[in-house]
């Protein structure tokens, strides 16, 4: 059985990248060349299938700041919907306030289900509906991010952290966890 990464603090960037780019396993064996990749038997397909599972399982669990904006998100309208509840004695109010915001739930990019607020009846609400726009322009921040991210290849991403932090990153023996911090790094840096 050949050897294989199994954790974000040994597998080397290039190699994570192209099993997400390549869609190909076999990227997480440790081989000394990739050039040619070898065919892999059932047993050795199951534990890659495991070790990927297990990778991005561990990955997704990290600091996601777009998953963690969108739970705040969440939370804050579950919040008005909750105080709605509470605090209103007209059930058609609080019928359209719940549908407009389980609308908003389902698809965070519908700002125009809070755009007509007439059913909002008292100051708490309206600070909690405050709250959930602010909570959403955070998550609309966070995903444009992302999705400009998507557009550059490892190779970009590299070369633009380099450029920001100012030193070397070998992308064949950085592993993920070290790349996730240097992300982190570069982009407090361009906060500042």
């Amino acid at each position: 059985m050949k050897k294989l990464y199994k954790t974000l603090d040994t597998i080397p960037i290039w190699n994570f990248d192209k099993v997400l780019t390549e869609n190909d396993i076999r990227y997480l064996l440790k081989l000394k060349d990739y050039e040619k990749l070898p065919k892999i038997g059932p047993l050795t397909q199951v534990k890659l299938l495991r070790a990927y599972t297990d990778l991005m399982n561990a990955y997704q669990k990290g600091t996601n700041k777009i998953l963690i904006s969108k739970r705040r998100c969440l939370r804050a309208i579950s919040n008005l919907v909750i105080e709605i509840s509470r605090t209103s004695k007209n059930s058609e109010k609080i019928k359209t306030a719940s549908l407009l915001l389980r609308g908003l739930m389902i698809d965070l990019s519908k700002e125009e289900f809070i755009n007509n607020v007439d059913w909002l009846e008292t100051h708490e609400q309206k600070s909690l509906l405050t709250h959930i726009k602010i909570e959403l322009r955070k998550y609309k921040t966070q995903k444009e991010k992302l999705d400009n991210l998507k557009t550059y290849t490892i190779y970009e991403q590299v070369a633009r952290i380099e450029s920001v932090l100012g030193i070397k990153i070998d992308m064949y023996n950085c592993n993920v966890e070290q790349y996730q911090a240097y992300i982190n790094e570069a982009n407090n840096k361009q906060q500042q």
